[in-house]
């Protein structure tokens, strides 16, 4: 079975793209963001890539993630990006609960929602003050960008 997620950490910017969601990896995904902060000594830029699919997330999991996104804007990111894939009424949905997630938070301005891998890369490449095509293809070379296939 493949992974339920791929990271990268490149200077500042922590990615995951998620390929199954669950508790389990939530809670393994903070623990790589908590300890790549304490390594680098700074807050990160956090950048999740949201794959389409029509799996519904419950009030559980929802009540999870918005604690997991509230944890890590007090304790380890500076900003919190977003890539949701797919069109229609699933992607939509997951777009509507990002949203959810950024009005509940203290900052709801440090919430950011992108079309794409590279538009999200070239918006933190501002934030960060890094070259964003070397982050693109930082990421993309990791294999943290969408399969093709």
């Amino acid at each position: 079975m493949s992974p339920a997620f791929v990271t990268g950490v490149f200077g500042r910017v922590f990615v995951v793209r998620w390929v199954r969601f669950s508790l389990t990896a939530l809670a393994a995904v903070r623990e790589e963001i908590a300890s790549s902060r304490r390594v680098l000594g700074r807050r990160l830029v956090y950048l999740s890539l949201i794959p389409s699919t029509r799996r519904a997330f419950s009030d559980g999991e929802r009540d999870a993630l918005g604690a997991y996104v509230r944890d890590l804007l007090v304790h380890d990111c500076a900003s919190i990006h977003h890539v949701i894939a797919g069109a229609g009424f699933a992607a939509s949905a997951r777009r509507s609960i990002v949203t959810n997630l950024a009005l509940s938070a203290a900052r709801p301005g440090l919430f950011f929602t992108h079309a794409t891998l590279e538009e999200a890369l070239l918006a933190i490449a501002l934030e960060v003050g890094e070259p964003g095509d070397e982050l693109v293809e930082a990421a993309k070379g990791r294999g943290l960008g969408w399969p093709t296939r």
